[in-house]
């Protein structure tokens, strides 16, 4: 190679012990040793391949911003080898027992250097220690446990190594650059003293000992994580890489995880999802039904979570109840994955498993440090599966008129919020179910064409019917009802022989929701004596209540004729109906006026068709009754 030709060759000599002054001296002495090339002139070739490394490692940050310069004299030292390689060598390696500083880096040099006189390389790092050969292997391992000539076959050197398979992971330019085998040469190199206190390398110090021009800082942070699945020996703790004789529980990890079954990741899954629910009492939770009969047919909201998105299931599990059709069916949501975050919540949910069945196999043991990483490792991914799974189960899908309307649900930051809550604030949010409702909400939905309607069968409707309005509970609507016969929005009372019966009109009611109990639209109330307690008699009378609630049978007000009363001298109670002929108005005034001199209560209903009024006309006719004190529903 260019390099090598330029430095003559490389100089086999017989080496004496050498007790250097200094570290200053000790690349020197080395370069002395092994190339015959006089130093000035190795330094003056070594001028331009320094300044564009040193360079390039200022501008990815390989270097502190201060140390550019002491850098670049360290580098022009040790060339053709890299300042760390040296260093790694003499001060880690060299702490050793049995392994001669001097002597012993000569010589492990002068073989790694043989085995590189026919490549292109401009200077040597620790990367480029190649532990394919035998010799630069032995030399290493006989200073160490035998033991980790498995460690390199299996991790580091040979075809079916961790760092062979990483090598074709690596996407990007670097692709083909073996890096994998790169970085875990490095990492050993780093992994051995004499002393444990400074075994392993920062990813620092393995950017700087494995990177050169064409190489991203970036693809070796890549590299280093796809270690963590790869490597059976790599071992990562407070922040260094450093290999030992002891399995990477991370790699022993992966290999649990490829051996799972299938029904223990959906039981896990299960089991995850419910112990995330806080079984809140607004929303009553239900897990993967089998059948129909596995969701209560109650006016209780429910939230079914389904294990797929099965739409045939879900309609089946909505509509019917047994071998009936579903009462309650207003009520009933169903939350189910989505499926763009199933690969990333059932990775997660692998690895938990994984972890635990690790920590629970008496078979395998662990050293202190590994059982830290088990625990540190089993923490986060439980806390990441229980986010996951959060973001995983958030389609939620809502019974309406025309079918099901599907929203996404999003977690919020908090992680102690439960699935269950987390979609009943959604429901609230988007309105989809109320905490409360209007009076003028009610009397506008259900009294607007219909003058009775049951209590019993408007409740029934609202948890029954899809897209009507949901109340969270019965006491939603009893406080609305409530609200609105206090205000005279409309009133409450009862039937009896088919003629509705005001009980409370303006006046604190007591509602039951029984069979019979009617909201009474405002327009057919009067108010009742409060002294008395005396109930007002409609003179409306209707057809079947629950036909009221489906839109049949309504009746327009003072469309029934009233019954008959016999004649007799004085009658208490005055009530007909009438319909006035085109201008003929002005003849019924004094008919009027005789009728209010005979009673305390006067009330007139106006029922007019078949034409227009302005909004201004309106506004007088409120101006003219406000000004005479009148009550009015207009």
């Amino acid at each position: 190679m260019q390099l090598y030709n330029q430095l003559r060759k490389v100089a086999y000599r017989t080496i004496d012990t050498i007790t250097p002054v200094s570290n200053t001296d000790i690349p020197k002495i080395i370069r002395q040793r092994l190339f015959s090339t006089p130093p000035e002139e190795i330094r003056q070739k070594a001028k331009g391949v320094v300044d564009e490394y040193t360079n390039y490692c200022i501008r990815e940050g390989l270097i502190p911003e201060e140390r550019p310069t002491k850098f670049r004299e360290e580098f022009l030292n040790s060339y053709p080898f890299l300042p760390q390689v040296v260093s790694v060598l003499y001060e880690r390696w060299g702490t050793i027992e049995q392994f001669q500083r001097t002597r012993g880096v000569l010589r492990l040099l002068s073989r790694v250097v043989s085995s590189l006189s026919t490549s292109n390389k401009q200077f040597i790092s620790l990367g480029d220690f190649d532990f394919n050969n035998d010799s630069i292997r032995q030399e290493l391992v006989e200073y160490l446990d035998p033991q980790f000539n498995g460690v390199i076959s299996k991790d580091i050197s040979g075809d079916e190594s961790g760092a062979s398979k990483v090598n074709h992971i690596v996407r990007g330019q670097s692709r083909g650059k073996n890096l994998g085998t790169r970085v875990s040469t490095a990492i050993f190199m780093y992994s051995h003293s004499g002393g444990a206190e400074i075994n392993g390398a920062t990813e620092a110090e393995i950017k700087r000992a494995t990177c050169e021009p064409g190489i991203l800082p970036a693809e070796i942070s890549e590299v280093l994580n796809q270690f963590r699945s790869h490597l059976f020996y790599l071992v990562v703790a407070n922040g260094r890489y450093r290999f030992t004789k002891d399995t990477n529980v991370l790699k022993l990890k992966v290999d649990v995880m490829d051996n799972l079954m299938q029904r223990d990741i959906d039981e896990r899954e299960k089991e995850l999802v419910k112990s995330n629910t806080r079984r809140i009492k607004e929303l009553k939770a239900i897990f993967y039904p089998a059948d129909t009969k596995g969701i209560d047919d109650s006016a209780q909201l429910k939230l079914v979570v389904m294990k797929s998105d099965d739409q045939s299931a879900i309609r089946q599990l909505h509509d019917r109840y047994g071998e009936s059709d579903r009462t309650y069916r207003n009520n009933v949501f169903f939350l189910v994955p989505s499926s763009g975050e199933k690969v990333r919540f059932m990775e997660s949910v692998k690895n938990m498993i994984a972890w635990e069945k690790i920590k629970s196999d008496p078979h395998i043991k662990l050293t202190k440090n590994q059982k830290d990483v088990l625990a540190s490792e089993l923490k986060k991914e439980s806390e990441r599966a229980v986010a996951h799974a959060k973001e995983y189960y958030s389609v939620l899908y809502t019974p309406e008129k025309d079918g099901f309307v599907s929203s996404r649900v999003k977690p919020p930051l908090a992680s102690d919020v439960g699935i269950d809550r987390i979609v009943y604030e959604h429901l609230l949010d988007e309105e989809v179910v109320s905490h409360e409702i209007g009076t003028a909400t009610l009397r506008t939905r259900y009294l607007r064409n219909k003058k009775i309607i049951e209590t019993s069968d408007l409740l029934k409707s609202m948890l029954s019917i899809p897209g009507e309005l949901r109340p969270i509970n019965k006491g939603v609507l009893e406080d609305v009802i409530t609200n609105g016969v206090i205000k005279g929005e409309f009133g409450l009372g009862e039937m009896e022989i088919s003629t509705p019966v005001v009980r409370y009109f303006k006046k604190q009611p007591s509602i039951s929701f029984e069979q019979g109990e009617i909201l009474i639209h405002a327009s057919l109330c009067t108010e009742a004596d409060p002294e008395k307690h005396e109930p007002t008699t409609s003179s409306y009378k209707t057809e079947d209540a629950e036909d009221v609630v489906k839109g049949q049978g309504v009746h327009k007000s003072g469309s029934s004729s009233t019954s008959q009363t016999p004649y007799s001298a004085t009658r208490d109670q005055l009530k007909f109906e009438f319909n006035v002929p085109m201008g003929q108005v002005n003849h019924i005034g004094h008919m009027l006026l005789n009728i209010a001199s005979h009673y305390k209560n006067f009330i007139i209903q106006i029922d007019a068709s078949d034409g227009k009024m302005s909004k201004q006309d309106i506004d007088m006719i409120r101006e003219t009754l406000r000004q005479i004190g009148a009550k009015s529903d207009l």
